[in-house]
């Protein structure tokens, strides 16, 4: 009888110890399963085919899952305000985030203001670029990169290629 309670509570907990994997598992393939550039709402399940179009139509707390491709929101100042956002990617070899940068390298002037006011922003399974491209199309790292006036900020599984300084304030 013993033997029994005792392999039963090792399943149970054999089991709890794979469902984290398995729900990132489940993050992954809804973001592989996209054509490039497009993006899809978790909350909707709708799929758009630009990264304007799903913030638009995202829920106070969402998940964005994001195909291959290079996606920003640089320009789009407070596009994410008073949300809670995660995005998705397809792999860090396949789904990038240009960290926006200004022309000129003048302090807070290089962060990337499109989530000004998110409450929680997370990134995972993508590589988050942060530099500028300069004229001979080397990227070159610039001071002060990142994404100011976040409330927080979550990096998991990602790769962060460059320098970065904002990533939130709590």
């Amino acid at each position: 009888m013993k033997k029994r309670i005792l392999a039963c509570l090792l399943a149970l907990v054999m089991l709890i110890g794979v469902l984290p994997v398995m729900a990132l598992a489940e993050d992954s393939s809804a973001a592989e399963s996209l054509s490039d550039g497009q993006a899809k709402v978790g909350s909707t399940g709708n799929v758009y085919d630009t990264l304007d179009e799903a913030m638009a139509a995202a829920a106070k707390v969402d998940t964005i899952y994001l195909g291959k491709g290079t996606y920003t929101l640089y320009g789009k100042d407070g596009i994410a305000g008073g949300k809670s956002l995660t995005f998705v990617g397809a792999g860090k070899d396949e789904t990038i985030w240009n960290i926006g940068t200004g022309e000129k390298d003048v302090g807070q002037g290089n962060a990337d203001f499109s989530l000004r006011g998110a409450k929680t922003v997370t990134f995972r399974n993508m590589t988050l670029k942060a530099g500028i491209i300069n004229g001979n199309g080397d990227q070159v790292a610039r001071d002060y990169m990142g994404f100011a006036h976040t409330d927080v900020t979550v990096v998991e599984d990602c790769v962060i290629d460059g320098k970065t300084f904002y990533w939130g304030y709590t």
